[in-house]
């Protein structure tokens, strides 16, 4: 991974974090990634655009959608929709190559069969698997939690504590620094903290936003020495 960073600190008081402009760090993938993305993404956009865009690295890529109930927001985007995950494997066998599998709308529902392909069947098939959720800790998805790549954070005003506790369980002795790192980065509308959890990507570029190409300059928020 080719990374050439620019530090350029924003000093609040006594903030804990630095942002740093960030260049040649996309969210790639060699084989498949899976990601657990908070709601919010789906209705402004960002799942489609990140899903279809070069920093994804899946040009040839066909789309699915499980969802629970259909929405009008659907017909915004050009995919292939399926009701419930019931027949999903049915559905990503139909199709060779590449393929991006949205689980929408579908949380506490079917998780044998999502936990699957989070853990095996994305990997065989080929399949990136972008999981929309509202809790983070909810019981019946850890496993599904634990085998995430990316997390895609939005601002939820009513449950600010989930970021807390994750941050917890992140940086145990310096929380802190996620909590101020996700303020920030969700501070405007549409914004997001992206957090990487592949095990190869080094630690000072673990908490990142701007990550599609429109939103330069990329940001990665490191802890200030």
């Amino acid at each position: 991974m080719s990374v050439v960073l620019a530090r350029r600190y924003k000093r609040q008081g006594k903030r804990e974090w630095g942002k740093t402009v960030q260049d040649g760090c996309d969210v790639k993938t060699s084989l498949y990634h899976v990601s657990q993305w908070s709601n919010g993404c789906w209705e402004n956009g960002l799942c489609a655009e990140v899903s279809s865009s070069a920093p994804v690295r899946r040009p040839s890529s066909t789309h699915r959608v499980a969802f629970g109930e259909w929405q009008e927001s659907y017909d915004r985007f050009p995919y292939t929709y399926v009701k419930g995950l019931t027949d999903i494997d049915d559905v990503m066998s139909q199709v060779k190559g590449p393929q991006v599998l949205v689980v929408h709308d579908l949380m506490g529902e079917d998780t044998e069969i999502l936990q699957k392909w989070f853990t095996k069947k994305s990997h065989y098939h080929d399949t990136s698997v972008i999981y929309i959720v509202q809790n983070l800790f909810d019981k019946q998805q850890r496993t599904i939690s634990l085998n995430a790549h990316y997390l895609v954070l939005f601002k939820n005003p009513r449950d600010a504590s989930q970021i807390g506790a994750l941050a917890r369980q992140m940086y145990p002795s310096r929380s802190k620094y996620m909590q101020e790192a996700y303020e920030d980065a969700t501070s405007t509308p549409r914004s997001y903290l992206l957090v990487d959890l592949k095990p190869d990507t080094p630690e000072a570029l673990r908490l990142r936003s701007n990550i599609l190409p429109q939103e330069e300059p990329p940001i990665v928020y490191v802890q200030k020495v």
